[in-house]
């Protein structure tokens, strides 16, 4: 099914690239092609906005097929968790709690060591020590999307949301209903990557950044402000 997602994107965005920018074309190959060459200048996965990338495949793909949405959110969410997992450090949170019992935790600290190691930042791929400090930060880091992506889907497919988002909820409650929405079982069930497409594009990703650059941007995201609309004047009408 991937393979054929991708073929379709590929397809699609050579024959319609007059629709998008040099630089979007770019990253949306970079993202979502594992064929990519890594020989030239490619675009980081930690500076690719995920939602952006989002709406334009979708729209360059849209005549090929509807039924690429699952795949599509599902592909947007795995490069998100890599952004998220690429930026926590080894030293955060030394001497809490390393005790971790929760399926999604072991699978998070897991993925970390690999990634990490992949990028070249570890030269083993020992889990990550806190696992359940990197359960709440992935999906404190997810929500937003999450939410982006819901809104998106749910005025281009009319498939009603759960009723229960009209109401205050948890952060915790919240991304459960998010993720039940978008049909993504468990970060668990996610992250759970055999050999194939989503394994290449994950190592691609991560052997395209070099250290330097890694370091470098992880330090300018650490201190830059999440984008927000601004406040209506009072008297605005």
């Amino acid at each position: 099914f991937f393979e054929s997602f991708l073929h379709s994107l590929h397809k699609s965005m050579t024959i319609n690239d007059h629709l998008y920018n040099q630089e979007l074309t770019r990253e949306l190959l970079y993202v979502f092609s594992p064929q990519v060459s890594e020989s030239v200048d490619l675009p980081s996965i930690l500076n690719t906005d995920i939602f952006t990338i989002f709406v334009a495949a979708r729209f360059v793909i849209f005549n090929e097929s509807k039924s690429y949405d699952s795949a599509l959110v599902e592909l947007c969410i795995i490069a998100k968790i890599i952004k998220i997992l690429l930026s926590v450090s080894p030293d955060e949170l030394v001497g809490a709690d390393s005790s971790a019992d929760d399926s999604d935790a072991i699978q998070l600290a897991t993925m970390w060591g690999y990634v990490r190691k992949m990028c070249g930042l570890s030269s083993t791929d020992d889990p990550f020590k806190c696992p359940t400090y990197l359960v709440t930060k992935v999906q404190q880091n997810l929500l937003p999307l999450l939410r982006k992506l819901a809104l998106f889907l749910r005025y281009a497919t009319s498939i009603p949301g759960c009723a229960a988002l009209k109401e205050i909820q948890s952060p915790q409650g919240e991304f459960n209903l998010l993720m039940h929405y978008l049909n993504i079982p468990s970060l668990t069930t996610l992250l759970t990557i055999d050999a194939g497409y989503k394994l290449d594009l994950i190592q691609k990703w991560c052997r395209s950044l070099s250290r330097d650059k890694f370091l470098a941007t992880v330090e300018v995201n650490k201190t830059k402000r999440e984008a927000k609309l601004i406040d209506l004047p009072e008297s605005f009408v």
